[in-house]
């Protein structure tokens, strides 16, 4: 899903608060790093002489587009304010983008992400990868921080290791595969700890499916020290958890239809609501599995 929008634009949904915007920052360095041009989409729904927190939708993007070029002097920024919904603008955008970013204001309940639900209905039906960064996820990490992928065997999967592998490669940093599997889960009804319903099979063998799904990936990407990990935990916290220490996290989803709409599964939306990195959203490419098999039930959690 990368591969094919590598040549185009940043893309970043902002707002009338371009001073304390931490998905405008990151985009502009995620620009300049890319030596990409940065496109602002900036829209309300409202017609453009409306305004927003007093601010003409004009003034919005040129306030943003000022303070991009503060940050990252010399990038080529461009805007536009379109007239209809920003979920939909932002998509519209994604069709020839490299990536679009969006924020996140962490404040506990998901419908709370930035202009409510935009960052949901971009992650599902964008073009391209989306980075949710929330207000505190940006920080002073350390040069050499990871990229953490979360690794499963659904087929949506493989495009978020692609993405992950590209990213630890440009970035010149190591990359965490983490395989965090759960036995059964009826076992987080009970007070016994999930591990505890692992066979002993079970402990051999994830290890080895792990090995296997970074095998092609690592070809590919020989210069990448890869550290992987395989944990019987919950999915979520583990991915959450990891997030604490790395400069982004990488999560696939298949995007999968809703009463013709497109949805993320639960992992994604948890994981983009609790993580402490930005977090990439990588949408599988049309790669399906039957109903019944381990890889659609790994697939409806993704």
């Amino acid at each position: 899903m990368s591969s094919q929008h590598r040549s185009g634009a940043v893309v970043v949904g902002v707002d009338g608060l371009a001073a304390t915007n931490p998905a405008l920052d990151w985009a502009a360095a995620e620009a300049r790093r890319l030596q990409r041009p940065l496109h602002l989409v900036h829209s309300t729904g409202r017609v453009p002489e409306d305004t927003y927190a007093g601010m003409t939708n004009d003034e919005v993007c040129l306030a943003a587009r000022c303070r991009a070029r503060s940050l990252q002097p010399g990038l080529f920024v461009a805007w536009r304010a379109p007239w209809r919904a920003a979920g939909q603008a932002l998509v519209e955008a994604s069709v020839e983008a490299a990536l679009v970013v969006v924020g996140s204001h962490h404040q506990g309940a998901f419908d709370r992400l930035t202009n409510g639900s935009i960052g949901v209905q971009v992650a599902a039906e964008a073009h391209c990868p989306t980075v949710v960064v929330a207000e505190a996820s940006v920080d002073r990490r350390a040069p050499a921080a990871p990229v953490v992928v979360g690794v499963n065997s659904a087929p949506c999967n493989a495009s978020a290791l692609g993405y992950a592998f590209e990213q630890a490669d440009e970035r010149k940093v190591r990359l965490v595969a983490i395989h965090a599997w759960e036995p059964n889960p009826a076992a987080y009804a009970m007070p016994i700890p999930a591990w505890e319903f692992a066979t002993p099979d079970a402990y051999r063998r994830e290890p080895e499916v792990l090995s296997q799904l970074l095998a092609p990936h690592s070809a590919r990407h020989p210069d990448v020290v890869v550290e992987a990990r395989t944990v019987c935990a919950n999915t979520v916290q583990t991915l959450v958890d990891a997030s604490g220490s790395a400069c982004l996290l990488v999560v696939g989803t298949r995007g999968r239809h809703e009463l013709g709409g497109l949805i993320l599964g639960s992992v994604s939306q948890r994981v983009m609501r609790q993580a402490h990195s930005p977090v990439a959203i990588v949408r599988g490419t049309g790669q399906t599995a039957t109903s019944d098999s381990p890889e659609a039930a790994a697939a409806s959690r993704s």
